[in-house]
């Protein structure tokens, strides 16, 4: 199976992508933050391009293990 990672920030995400396999995830990109617009638009080339089996979307927390703002956006 094929994952991509998103890894959610307010001003740059960061997008992993595994093998095939499933055992093994390499950087692909980092998206900016400019507009909403322009970022779904290049996150959903990407989707597209890549074609992942499933997505793996990352859960921004404090050290503590408590919500951030991030997080409840």
């Amino acid at each position: 199976m094929k994952y991509l990672a998103i890894d959610y920030g307010q001003k740059r995400t960061g997008i992993a992508v595994s093998d095939s396999g499933g055992s093994m995830a390499f950087p692909r990109r980092t998206i900016q933050m400019r507009t909403r617009e322009a970022f779904f638009e290049e996150l959903l080339a990407l989707l597209e391009a890549e074609a992942p089996d499933a997505l793996v979307i990352g859960l921004p927390v404090n050290l503590d293990g408590e919500e951030t703002l991030t997080t409840r956006q």
